[in-house]
């Protein structure tokens, strides 16, 4: 018995905790994956698919490992996966590196082995060549839309200097689109004009197990608290630009950034080890954390850099960085082109989200339906507030407006 189409791009789970594609076991033995647990409600298995070099897939799930993984490859290779987009509600791409060691940057340039991962036509989110150790971080690659046929290309490009390993774990995200009906409501002016009826918005597919990261994002966080950190830690790339997300907690006002000194360094024109703070000392490398200062409040700056994260240059170890900025959570790393010699650490941030003391916060960044984009009511679209604030006393009660 064949599953419906619907549910053959159904992502599950395993007993060992592994993602898969549900199939028939019949199915799953002819794509040449592994049949596991059942899923579909007793009606398919969890079918775990598993690729290596040269090769292409469209299942919703599928791991790409280097030919003699868990062992290294040491040979010089070209080594690729296409990955075929045959739904026209997938969107996205997550790609988790669960190993990911290849030669290391040389002066913060990938000029040995390098990972590339490129989808036919435009890509809102560019993703960077990578190379060194990843293990254990991800990337989102956003896919183009109205095209028939759409591809990822994957690939490793490796020499024969060093012994390489690679795991990754590859999942096409669902992104559904719904279009709104008209609403009542504080905002049903805005929610019901033409351009709005015509945006299409993203919601949590029932039985999928990988959500959509806000558009722009290439890495994204749903946990309240964690930790985040540069690619190839130890010794940052150059020529980067992008954008880590973390989903904003519904009751959450408050965001509170810190690092220790041996997980913090970023090229600065700071003397020694100090932090670096503002546009002045980081003018080339920095971490973007929008609104940062001691409380979240006063005078804040964006840029951090140097030896230390801190809240102040000033400072002479290192100390929380709090931001009490509203919307969307976005952190920005930027590198340039020139290499330094010193303090190419890179980055190793925790963050931790806090309810407490959100007494000047404003109410819209405790409405999630306007902050988090992958809400779970499929017909509220995430919207822009813009909130202004006037010293004009307020018209007397009973006085016509200019616009009655």
């Amino acid at each position: 018995m064949s599953l419906p189409m619907m549910k053959r791009i159904l992502e599950c789970l395993d007993a060992s905790n592994q993602s898969g594609t549900c199939y028939t076991a019949l199915e799953c033995k002819k794509l040449g994956g592994n049949p596991s647990s059942k899923c579909a409600k007793g009606l398919g298995t969890c079918c775990i698919m598993s690729r290596t070099c040269h090769n292409s897939t469209y299942n919703k799930v599928v791991y790409f490992k280097n030919p003699s993984y868990p062992l290294t490859d040491s040979e010089q290779n070209f080594c690729d996966l296409s990955v075929n987009i045959v739904d026209a509600d997938i969107c996205q791409l997550r790609i988790d590196f669960l190993e990911f060691q290849i030669d290391p940057p040389t002066e913060g340039n990938c000029l040995g082995d390098k990972f590339t991962a490129t989808a036919s036509g435009m890509t809102p989110t560019a993703v960077p060549v990578l190379c060194g150790n990843n293990r254990n971080q991800h990337i989102y690659l956003s896919l183009p839309a109205h095209q028939e046929k759409r591809s990822v290309s994957i690939v490793f490009e490796t020499n024969a200097l060093g012994d390489y390993r690679f795991h990754l774990k590859i999942t096409q995200i669902d992104c559904r689109v719904r279009q709104p009906p008209a609403q009542t409501g504080p905002f049903s002016s805005i929610s019901t004009l033409a351009a709005r009826q015509s945006r299409t918005i993203y919601q949590k597919i029932p039985n999928q197990l990988t959500y959509p990261a806000p558009t722009g994002c290439l890495q994204y966080y749903t946990s309240p608290s964690g930790t985040f950190e540069s690619f190839n830690f130890g010794h940052y790339l150059n020529n980067l630009d992008y954008a880590i997300c973390i989903e904003r907690q519904p009751d959450a006002c408050r965001v509170i950034y810190s690092a220790t000194d041996l997980n913090f360094g970023i090229e600065s024109s700071q003397t020694g080890t100090m932090p670096g703070v503002g546009d002045q000392l980081c003018g080339n490398d920095y971490l973007l954390l929008v609104g940062g200062s001691q409380t979240g409040e006063g005078t804040t700056k964006d840029r951090y850099c140097g030896g230390k994260l801190a809240y102040s240059s000033l400072e002479t170890t290192e100390t929380p960085v709090i931001t009490k900025a509203n919307g969307p959570i976005v952190i920005r790393f930027h590198s340039d082109a020139t290499h330094s010699v010193t303090l190419r650490e890179g980055f190793r941030v925790k963050y931790e989200q806090s309810p407490t003391e959100c007494s000047t916060a404003t109410s819209a960044s405790n409405n999630p339906l306007l902050n988090n984009p992958n809400s779970p009511n499929p017909f509220i679209s995430p919207v822009v507030v813009a909130m202004m604030e006037s010293n004009r006393p307020k018209p007397q009660s009973g006085r016509t407006s200019r616009n009655e």
